[in-house]
């Protein structure tokens, strides 16, 4: 069926025209304007087919659960979505002009890249030929092929195969791929909580550890004040000294480790003409706590184990035939 509009006037033109009036009197259950089905067996079918815009101010697809089998819930989204590239481009409507392509830039996906990805929301489609009366044809300047068997007939237009998407069938996709990225923003909202909040209590920790290290200080710079009263010369250690004795002179190194926990090693050397030697322990106010004497000549060492003092700042003094030749600061910390 061919149908032409020879309207005068260039305000409308309709090639074909339905209408369909209700009467209020006597309404009908469903009334369709124009109505037209495809039940054939051919490799292309559309029961409408449009070369150009279409204008509607509503569409619907059937979606009802009853028209459905096979239901299931579809998983992923994010991930093929990301397989997708979206390009831009213009059609090619001065060779194939009667398919009547929009003008300019436009933005989508080739049919390829998507087959890939969702093979149901790409199918093949067929452009017929395009046959016009002769008279159209040579009104519209085209070039044209006479029909064989119609000489009021021709061909303007070869026939065309190519691959049409779905684009609307997408969106269920993007409502998925939300929903699953919005999991994924929730997951990770929650690790940032839990992370902010070890993050705190490090801090908290920090904050206590300096307090401490302050009180220690204080405590320091007032026994350095008040040495000299309780425990003869005091000399700060000083690595470069005690790391190479001489033979000739009794030296005390610093205990390790220091500030301690439980015990500390504390290391010595004794020349061979040494008398009697002991260590001394002392708190701060200078009570003497403990002694240990000292039988062994040369380099050698002995361990402070003390459970039962409590945190705070010690000393200790190597003393020689009488004699306090060094004294040295250590720290518990329990």
């Amino acid at each position: 069926m061919i149908g032409r509009n020879y309207a005068s006037s260039t305000s409308s033109t309709f090639g074909a025209y339905a209408y369909c009036f209700r009467s209020l009197s006597s309404p009908a259950s469903t009334s369709y304007a124009l109505y037209a089905t495809n039940t054939g067996n051919a490799t292309t079918e559309y029961a409408g087919y449009f070369s150009g815009d279409v204008y509607t101010t509503g569409s619907y697809l059937p979606s009802d659960a009853i028209l459905k089998t096979e239901v299931d819930v579809f998983e992923g989204g994010l991930e093929q979505l990301a397989q997708l590239e979206t390009k831009v481009y213009e059609y090619k409507t001065n060779e194939y002009p009667h398919f009547n392509f929009p003008e300019g830039q436009q933005i989508g996906l080739m049919a390829e890249n998507l087959k890939e990805v969702f093979p149901q929301l790409v199918k093949a489609s067929h452009q017929p030929e395009v046959i016009v009366p002769l008279e159209d044809a040579i009104d519209m300047g085209a070039d044209y092929t006479l029909l064989d068997d119609d000489d009021d007939m021709v061909k303007i237009a070869d026939g065309l195969d190519f691959d049409v998407v779905n684009y609307t069938g997408l969106i269920p996709v993007l409502v998925n791929s939300i929903q699953e990225q919005q999991v994924q923003i929730e997951e990770k909202d929650e690790l940032t909580e839990e992370i902010l909040a070890e993050n705190a209590a490090l801090r908290s920790e920090v904050d206590q550890l300096k307090d401490q290290m302050a009180q220690v200080m204080e405590m320091l710079t007032h026994v350095d004040n008040s040495m000299g009263n309780c425990c003869g010369t005091y000399k700060e250690f000083e690595p470069s000294n005690q790391q190479v004795p001489t033979r000739e002179k009794a030296e005390l190194m610093q205990n390790i480790p220091n500030p301690f926990g439980s015990s500390t090693l504390i290391k010595f050397f004794l020349p061979e003409h040494a008398g009697q030697a002991s260590l001394h322990f002392y708190d701060v106010s200078g009570v003497e706590l403990s002694a240990k004497v000292l039988g062994a000549k040369g380099h050698s060492q002995v361990i402070f184990n003390d459970s039962q003092l409590p945190s705070g700042t010690y000393f200790y003094s190597l003393v020689v035939d009488g004699e306090v030749l060094d004294t040295k600061r250590m720290i518990l910390l329990k």
